[in-house]
């Protein structure tokens, strides 16, 4: 969905930036180090750790993720009854401010307009985007009216470049904003820091509660840490070239909440998820 067609990465300067991202990322954020490998945190662990803490993610996490089986074989989803489904928000008990934002609901269609469809599907798409231009000018919100009259064109474009429909054309039939998060797989767990659906814990030992949480951390260019697995992030006042400060009390970054998984109460300050249920 982030539009990165062939086309677009075949542009320089585009190229360019996916191969820098990817060094970066190979190099730690340093340019010294080697992205570590799932046998290189066996090696590190010890084996009795590493089988309960494998029935405590079966027991808690699988059923929305997927597992990878402790001979380091394939991720499998194939006993993860809940995969690939939309949990509502109300039920995992996190903040919703990043599903209900005053854009929300312009979200879907307007991701659409980059995979046009073709024949009556293509009309249909031109239909929706001109009913929602001609609503917004009766209710007097221009802005939004010249937003869609702009996805409108870029729909005209790519439909010319992709004559007989894109690949990922994904329908018409609903198209409204969903308030609820999709449980996906999450191989290679320790290179997806920031984690949550927020990107609120720097580390994976902080996600499991080895470690606090801050309240406050800096984000920006930093290097990445194998021990902690995660981001190095400073607290504090932040450094020049780490500037962006994240906090997670405000709004859509929160991950405090205190509810319920069946008879057992979940700490305070903890989301409701695998982590959630580790020792601290």
């Amino acid at each position: 969905m982030s539009g990165a067609t062939p086309l677009a990465l075949s542009k320089p300067e585009i190229a360019h930036n996916v191969r820098a991202a990817a060094k970066y990322t190979e190099g730690l954020g340093s340019g010294d180090g080697v992205v570590p490998r799932f046998a290189d945190y066996f090696e590190m662990a010890d084996q009795a750790d590493i089988e309960a803490g494998f029935q405590v993610y079966m027991e808690h996490c699988n059923d929305c993720h997927g597992h990878r089986p402790l001979d380091g074989g394939e991720w499998s989803n194939a006993s993860a009854a809940l995969i690939h489904q939309r949990i509502p928000v109300e039920k995992l008990g996190t903040e919703p401010e990043r599903l209900t934002f005053r854009y929300a609901q312009m979200v879907p269609l307007a991701l659409q307009t980059d995979f046009p469809g073709v024949g009556e599907d293509l009309v249909e798409q031109v239909r929706l985007l001109e009913e929602r231009a001609a609503s917004a000018r009766a209710e007097q919100r221009p802005a939004e009216a010249y937003f869609w009259l702009q996805q409108l064109d870029r729909l005209n474009k790519l439909s010319r470049e992709y004559r007989l429909g894109h690949g990922f054309y994904f329908g018409t039939d609903d198209l409204t904003a969903e308030t609820g998060y999709f449980n996906n797989p999450i191989p290679g767990a320790w290179l997806r820091a920031p984690y949550l659906h927020n990107a609120s814990v720097p580390t994976m030992a902080q996600l499991i509660n080895l470690s606090p949480r801050p309240d406050q951390f800096c984000r920006g260019n930093a290097p990445y840490d194998p021990v902690q697995m995660g981001y190095v992030a400073p607290t504090g006042d932040c450094p020049p070239d780490i500037a962006f400060s994240f906090d997670v009390n405000a709004k859509g970054n929160r991950t405090q909440v205190m509810i319920t998984h069946g008879d057992m109460m979940i700490r305070p300050a903890t989301p409701k998820s695998c982590a959630s249920f580790l020792p601290t």
